[in-house]
């Protein structure tokens, strides 16, 4: 049978508990920690400092999946007991009524110091999630709020005016105030606590994320286009842990171990042996319609059928072609599923489906996978924001010529340069094509990435073998390969290359890159790591596809919207404001 540990309601205690199913989880834990009640009083959530922390394990087929989970991650399955009527929110727990549960023997105030309890001035941290007893420390002293809300209460009153009466320089203001929150934070740990670990780092964030029912809440959220893409928590969190790692005493400091070459299987930015997470939501990350089932009466039978009549079509988008890969989906999704290790794209399902080669057909399935028309809101967007982009650009280039910072002044050269071939591509008249296709460069620029990551130009009339030479940059991942003189060249003929073996055609330049993003979800790679931050900003700003959870980067530490994008497009909702001055 499996073994459990539950935590108690105020976390100064746990057990560990043997069940087979939720009713004797729950009856156990009552029996142990000797609790007023029967099971039916209390319930069971998920204890787990992730994105999944505080979820209700509500029925026996859940409780089996998360013990199934933990099992396969070779981690004992945690959880904590709570009356029915609390709430599970990290290090404090709401009741929705004042009066204690019934069966409850442990009071909201058990959780709270006094100190909290008589004054908002400091707030005194619990032990921490996803840690075992021995971290609650001597030293984790209550900490200060008061200049911590001194610095946040102004923002929450801006936030709570209406949008056309608040400030410009609003996200600027929260940048202040979020700043100020993690200086205290950072000055309270290395003076006061001097525990370096993460996880310290990560419970005084959430006591100020947390503070007072989650009144700071807003300042932390990020927004991209008027649309909550995260609470913020994870980045505010890293932001605390950066600044202690860079404070702490020298003696506190690891040295950094020799670098060790990687070898030629380890050296791709999608190695088949990557185990994704499915409590960061990052296989079907942003995706509506991951693994659909057969609709109505079709049957396997039925689908290879009508596969084997697609393979007699030797037209690329006739509206029979289309029409059978609409009907086609399922079966579609679920060889591309079966595709691991990555490399079987190539073998496998590229044989069974050849009219993935031509991007219309590739853009007809994101359609349905992503739920929108990929192309059409990609041109959209383009359209309506891509001169206020380079304008953008233009201005910044302007404003860094003369900073006396190195790696500011080499990015305004660099975007100087973009805006000169720019204006020799388009002899002085910038249509709104050209300036949509400047964006990208410009956009890598200023994240301080490599655009050659993303598109690689060669001469016209290069054969396909050295088109594919010109992909192998990638490591395997999506990149656009482009003959011509260079992107603004109007005869160019671009081609989207997958595993660098495969040659997707477009048409033109925007229905290639709009497929080249496509190619990320439908495909299941990571985003390439050297232009990451490009990537992401043209998914959440211009294709609008904005999850609150999950990722296309492998990286542990970081939360679901990069801070980079998010800065980027709130820049560029203040500089578009009419408001600006």
């Amino acid at each position: 049978m499996p073994l459990i540990r539950v935590t108690s309601e105020n976390r100064q205690a746990f057990k560990l508990v043997v069940a087979d199913n939720l009713k004797d989880l729950l009856s156990s834990a009552v029996l142990k920690f000797g609790l007023n009640g029967s099971d039916s009083d209390f319930k069971a959530c998920l204890d787990d400092d992730g994105p999944d922390g505080g979820a209700d394990v509500d029925c026996d087929e859940l409780f089996q999946e998360l013990l199934q989970d933990a099992t396969n991650q070779k981690k004992r399955l945690s959880l904590v007991v709570l009356p029915v009527l609390s709430t599970w929110t990290g290090f404090q727990l709401e009741q929705s009524s004042p009066k204690s549960s019934p069966g409850s023997s442990l009071s909201l105030f058990s959780l709270i110091s006094p100190i909290q309890c008589s004054s908002p001035s400091t707030v005194s941290p619990q032990q921490p999630l996803g840690t075992s007893s021995h971290c609650l420390m001597d030293g984790w002293t209550p900490l200060p709020m008061r200049e911590i809300c001194l610095a946040l209460d102004p923002v929450v009153k801006l936030l709570e005016e209406p949008v056309d009466k608040q400030p410009r320089n609003l996200f600027k203001l929260k940048q202040e105030a979020v700043k100020v929150a993690y200086k205290n934070i950072t000055s309270h740990i290395l003076l006061s606590v001097k525990d370096y670990r993460r996880c310290v780092a990560v419970h005084y964030a959430k006591s100020v994320f947390y503070f007072n029912n989650g009144v700071y809440r807003p300042v932390f959220q990020q927004s991209i286009n008027g649309v909550t893409c995260g609470d913020g928590l994870d980045d505010f969190a890293l932001k605390v842990y950066n600044a202690v790692s860079y404070g702490k005493p020298s003696d506190s400091k690891k040295r950094r171990a020799k670098r060790v070459r990687a070898d030629s299987n380890s050296d791709v930015d999608n190695p088949d042996e990557i185990v994704v997470s499915s409590c960061r939501n990052s296989v079907d990350y942003g995706c509506v319609a991951f693994n659909p089932p057969l609709c109505g009466n079709e049957t396997p039978e039925g689908q290879e059928e009508k596969r084997c009549s697609l393979l007699t079509l030797t037209e690329d988008h006739s509206a029979e072609v289309l029409k059978l890969l609409k009907l086609t989906y399922p079966t579609q999704r679920s060889d591309i599923i079966a595709c691991k290790p990555l490399q079987r794209i190539v073998t496998e399902l590229f044989p069974r489906w050849p009219h993935f080669k031509y991007a219309i057909n590739l853009l007809m399935h994101a359609k349905f996978l992503l739920g929108k028309d990929v192309l059409s809101v990609f041109s959209d967007q383009l359209s309506q924001k891509g001169k206020q982009i380079c304008n953008f650009m233009e201005a910044l280039a302007l404003a860094e010529c003369s900073s006396k910072q190195p790696a500011k002044l080499k990015r305004a050269n660099k975007l100087s340069k973009i805006f000169e071939t720019l204006d020799e591509a388009c002899g002085q008249e910038r249509t709104s094509i050209f300036l949509s296709t400047a964006v990208f460069p410009l956009l890598a620029t200023y994240f301080h990435e490599d655009i050659s990551f993303m598109i690689q130009v060669i001469s016209s009339g290069s054969s396909e073998e050295e088109i594919l030479t010109a992909s192998k940059c990638s490591n395997g991942n999506p990149i656009l390969v482009i003959t011509g003189e260079s992107i603004f060249d109007e005869q160019l003929c671009p081609y989207l290359i997958i595993q660098n073996k495969i040659i997707v055609k477009s048409v033109d330049l925007i229905q290639s890159l709009a497929t080249y993003i496509s190619s990320f979800f439908i495909f299941g790679y990571w985003y390439t790591k050297e232009i990451k931050c490009t990537i992401e900003f043209i998914q959440r700003f211009l294709l609008n596809i904005n999850p609150e959870k999950g990722s296309k980067v492998p990286k542990r530490y970081t939360g679901n919207v990069n801070s980079k994008v998010v800065s980027l497009s709130n820049d560029l909702q203040s500089f578009t404001s009419p408001w600006a001055m």
